[in-house]
């Protein structure tokens, strides 16, 4: 029987479990297949099914040598290590990624990546002169009036803030969110892509932990997520900070209560599908999960290990495997751990060697059809 025989349902079905190139061929192949991968729903649909699927994303931004492509793709497929040594496992590689906006750098090369959200990537390029928003899987991109037009706004100011990208899915809106320290208390605006203008969101009862100054904003639920302290008391208590990306308001989620009086070197994430939550203490660290989302008797301890003999530096969990088995960003170092024998090992992932990993930055992203052109 010929595919496009079949009904729709079962169509949409096949090629949803498809990667993105595959897809983008099939979309040539004829007009029915055409115009059914380039429906909306069909492009929900299938983010919906990759968002189970996440891959890793590495922004080389610091080069032992020049070698072509600042951007790799990985895939967190666990049979693809092997074990070298007992202290060692390796990966097949990292997948070049192609890109476009190479045109639109300057000599600086200037990448910051602001956040990632339904397979798009947010950048400011050259400074914060230019903002991109970019999807490497199908490498559409656009290039986006930057907002940070502001003549009292230095490069310098906004090295020092952090930033979010989120979706707001009620005003099918895309959002870039910066937070800035501003004495007591942080200062967040949030840049609406679809109206192209700015909004001071007031939050005078929060302030950010600013930790590794990479990545500590993450987007789940429909809200972006940091860690801060809730100062509205005598006692200012650590929060993970969530801002709905629709309602724009902020809402307290409470640590764990065994965490409460833990060492301050805390890192937040995102694994399972869940919040994630790395406690340090006692030279151990704890990783706890939400399992409910913004329900705080819902915490639940999913590692624990002791740190030992590693250097903790900058430290960012990436994903939990099947097997049990935990990915974790360590400084330079791509860890993983064992659980079950309570051991570490270096992942040395090929194609990397020239990469100086202190100063590149990892961030989870999808593979999607989404347009950035779709963004008005």
């Amino acid at each position: 029987m010929v595919l496009s025989n079949l009904p729709e349902e079962i169509q949409v079905d096949i090629f949803i479990k498809l990667p993105v190139k595959s897809i983008l061929a099939c979309r040539c192949v004829c007009r029915v297949w055409h115009s059914l991968i380039g429906k909306h729903n069909f492009v929900k649909t299938h983010l919906d099914h990759a968002i189970r699927n996440p891959k890793l994303m590495l922004q080389s931004v610091g080069f032992k040598k020049f070698t072509g492509s600042m951007f790799r793709s990985i895939d967190y497929v666990i049979e693809d290590m092997s074990s070298t040594s007992p202290t060692e496992c390796a990966s097949d590689g990292a997948i070049p990624v192609g890109y476009l906006i190479r045109d639109m750098l300057n000599d600086s090369l200037d990448i910051r990546i602001l956040g990632s959200c339904n397979g798009l990537i947010c950048m400011a390029l050259n400074l914060y002169k230019d903002i991109c928003i970019w999807n490497p899987s199908t490498g559409e991109y656009k290039k986006m009036q930057t907002p940070f037009c502001d003549p009292l706004i230095s490069p310098l100011s906004l090295m020092q803030d952090e930033f979010g990208f989120c979706y707001d899915c009620i005003g099918d809106d895309y959002k870039l969110v910066r937070i800035s320290y501003k004495g007591s208390s942080d200062q967040v605006n949030v840049y609406s892509l679809g109206s192209k203008s700015w909004k001071r969101i007031q939050n005078p009862n929060h302030f950010m932990i600013f930790t590794s100054k990479i990545n500590t904003v993450h987007f789940l639920n429909g809200a972006l997520h940091w860690i801060g302290f809730n100062n509205i008391s005598t006692m200012c208590s650590r929060v993970v900070i969530s801002f709905d990306a629709s309602t724009q308001r902020f809402v307290d989620i409470l640590f764990p209560k065994e965490a409460q009086l833990s060492y301050i070197r805390d890192c937040l994430g995102v694994l399972e599908d869940r919040l994630s939550l790395g406690i340090y203490h006692n030279q151990c660290i704890d990783v706890w999960l939400m399992q409910d989302y913004g329900v705080t008797e819902s915490w639940s301890k999913r590692f624990s290990f002791s740190t030992t003999n590693i250097v903790m530096s900058h430290l960012k969990f990436l994903w939990s495997f099947k097997n049990g088995e935990l990915l974790i960003k360590n400084g330079s170092d791509n860890l993983l751990y064992d659980p079950k024998n309570e051991k570490f090992k270096v992942l040395k992932i090929q194609g990397m060697d020239d990469i100086d990993m202190q100063r590149s930055v990892l961030l989870n992203y999808v593979e999607s059809l989404v347009s950035p052109n779709s963004i008005d």
